[in-house]
């Protein structure tokens, strides 16, 4: 696996429970997670991102906290950190209790 640096872009909120609160990653990793993506026979057009926060939250809950997310670290936006391990799970986005994931495959160092 090629050495790659993640790089956040901005902290986001969604509707989705998942993706709650997030930090979306820039377009360079997302172009790397479409070429992994390909290494498992599997296409994703999603940008990466790395979850902070999972719930069920009005609009106006989740506007809060990415604000208190900003305040707590200001430098969260330059944030990097290398790629060493990498994995792509099935999921089912209705459970919310994460146990019907299933790991369909990893690489890493």
């Amino acid at each position: 696996m090629d050495d790659i640096v993640a790089k956040v872009d901005r902290v986001v909120t969604k509707y989705y429970y998942h993706q709650c609160v997030s930090l979306l990653m820039n377009r360079e990793l997302f172009e790397n997670a479409q070429r992994w993506s390909y290494h498992f026979s599997f296409y994703n057009s999603s940008m990466p991102y790395l979850s902070l926060l999972y719930g069920k939250m009005t609009e106006e809950e989740r506007k809060k906290v990415g604000e208190i997310v900003n305040i707590l670290d200001e430098s969260i936006t330059s944030l990097t950190f290398p790629i060493i391990h990498f994995a792509l799970y099935e999921i089912d986005n209705d459970d919310i209790s994460l146990k019907s994931w299933t790991k369909i495959a990893e690489i890493g160092r």
